[in-house]
């Protein structure tokens, strides 16, 4: 319990920084006057409010007693000194063996299908038969994971569980049984750190966990161009290299894989009589937004400050608010499966 708790910390206190250091960017694009001053103000606030027991000394404790100037020199020299440093290593001193038989050491947890995928119908009579899973995806897939931890981990990477992982966690802390991959968002700061860590098209190794990102821009459900692992262009996905949604997918061999979805942290002004400098924060995710008619977006608290969910005995970050975000992609009712086992002919339908 009190190493959950660490870890949770460690991803609130990682990913509070984040948030912190993105304001600077926001700050530099404002000509500097006293009403955009204030603009950036009132996130700085909201960013240092996200979490109560964030540590840092350059949070504000109010608009009347601390200047938006002496807390951006703040943050620009405590995100130079030696501790914020460490917190931010070069990819160059974090390398991580990527051969995939050295992280098969330890198995997945045994698997045992919920009883709710037995849907009791009146047409349909007694049987016993299972349906199958793929186990063999759900043990490969097990093993991506602990690689991505540890790879998310030494790069200080913000990162948590979504769509149909975050699903599997919620309704039973596992692998859909009919699912094929894992799916996590990371911030969108942090797409320079994946892409120097990525392997080139044309360098693929078939023994090895590969990291490719996205070529190209980026296209709804991999509907557009994008480049497979021999580098040639190609409008389907030929292979595991040949996307254009995801930014990233971690793979190896034909088995299971990992897709890295981006989300970036926007502003939205929402004015009202009472509150005319009121700003809101969304969660957005990058390339959605075509096919779907409306772009994947969430209220920035319920996605921060990260909670932790169990899957596949793991313990993962995910959305503060699970419960608003997988209403939102599947509807209220989603904790009921998509499909069902029929125990007399052992197929899904």
């Amino acid at each position: 319990m009190h190493a959950s708790k660490c870890r949770r910390a460690d991803y609130v206190k990682v990913c509070l920084l984040t948030l912190l250091l993105l304001t600077i960017g926001a700050y530099f694009s404002y000509s500097v006057s006293q009403n955009n001053a204030k603009t950036v103000f009132k996130i700085v606030k909201s960013l240092c409010e996200l979490h109560a027991e964030l540590q840092t000394p350059c949070c504000p404790q109010g608009q009347d007693t601390y200047s938006i100037k002496s807390w951006f020199d703040c943050i620009l020299r405590n995100s130079t000194d030696p501790v914020a440093s460490e917190r931010f290593p070069s990819t160059d001193s974090t390398k991580l063996n990527p051969n995939y038989r050295d992280w098969v050491d330890r198995k997945a947890p045994a698997y045992r299908m919920p009883q709710y995928y037995y849907e009791i119908r009146a047409d349909h009579h007694s049987g016993n038969r299972s349906c199958p899973v793929e186990m063999d995806l759900r043990e490969t897939n097990y093993h991506l994971l602990r690689y991505w931890i540890e790879l998310t981990k030494k790069n200080k990477i913000v990162w948590w569980i979504t769509f149909g992982t975050l699903l599997g966690a919620i309704r039973e802390k596992d692998f859909t049984p009919y699912d094929t991959d894992v799916d996590v968002q990371v911030l969108g700061y942090y797409e320079p750190v994946l892409r120097s860590l990525a392997v080139r098209r044309g360098q693929i190794n078939p023994r090895r966990i590969n990291l490719v990102t996205r070529i190209g821009s980026p296209c709804q459900h991999d509907g557009g161009l994008k480049m497979d692992c021999d580098g040639f262009w190609q409008t389907r996905q030929t292979d595991r290299c040949a996307i254009c949604y995801p930014l990233g997918r971690l793979f190896y061999g034909s088995g299971g894989y990992i897709d890295i979805y981006s989300s970036i942290i926007r502003a939205q002004p929402t004015p009202s009589p009472l509150h005319p400098d009121h700003v809101h924060f969304i969660v957005e995710e990058q390339g959605s937004g075509h096919l779907d008619k409306h772009s994947w977006s969430f209220n920035l608290n319920e996605i921060f400050p990260l909670a932790t969910c169990e899957y596949m005995g793991l313990i993962l970050p995910c959305p503060r608010d699970a419960h608003s975000v997988l209403s939102r992609i599947y509807g209220e009712n989603y904790r009921k499966p998509s499909y069902f086992c029929d125990p007399r002919t052992g197929n899904w339908y």
